[in-house]
């Protein structure tokens, strides 16, 4: 269960972050609803914390929601996801994956 949470808030904060760039103005029910999401996220971050060591929280949250966003960016706002961005996605994979195994 307490593996679940990371995913999860990923998945809630991505959802925020991209519903508030998508909203075309601050006062509407879009934007709302995506700032509840990302709230959402920071309700979970505290969880996080308290069932991880942060030298394994941070960085595995931090970089899970740095290629959500990443991808995000790429699928639904098609901005630009070069070689560079992948190389670097790739990396940050990487190093999710040493960081989880030495838990």
């Amino acid at each position: 269960m307490i593996f679940v949470l990371i995913p999860v808030y990923i998945l809630v904060s991505t959802l925020g972050l991209a519903g508030m760039k998508a909203s075309t103005e601050i006062v509407s029910l879009a934007f709302f609803a995506s700032a509840i999401c990302y709230a959402s996220g920071a309700g979970i971050w505290v969880l996080i914390l308290r069932a991880f060591p942060l030298s394994v929280a941070f960085p595995v949250a931090s970089s899970g929601l740095i290629m959500s966003t990443a991808l995000v960016g790429w699928i639904i706002f098609k901005e630009r996801f070069g070689f560079s961005h992948m190389f670097g996605v790739s990396l940050i994979l990487l190093g999710i994956i040493c960081v989880s195994k030495s838990r």
